[in-house]
């Protein structure tokens, strides 16, 4: 959920399979962890294009990154939510 959220908040407007590719998650996964984000308020929807909803990280899921950052430095994990890699386009 933090590789969501680290996203979001440096490509806002990204539409679900957007983020399911970049994060690396199945179709099941990607409606879970937006699921909970959207319910829990970390995240919002834009209905607004019409090619379907995109996704924005509201100032609740900054805080969350925030903390969750925090907490893996407190833990003396060296791995901040940080993005994964990008997949390399093949050409």
């Amino acid at each position: 959920m933090a590789d969501v959220l680290t996203y979001l908040t440096e490509h806002p407007r990204l539409t679900r399979s957007q983020v399911r590719s970049i994060v690396g998650l199945n179709y099941y996964q990607a409606g879970d962890y937006i699921g909970f984000l959207i319910d829990g308020g970390f995240i919002a929807v834009d209905d607004s294009r019409k090619r379907g909803d995109t996704y924005r990280i509201t100032p609740k899921g900054r805080e969350l990154l925030a903390k969750v950052n925090e907490l893996t430095e407190l833990m003396g994990i060296e791995d901040k939510a940080e993005p994964p890699p990008r997949a390399r386009n093949a050409t």
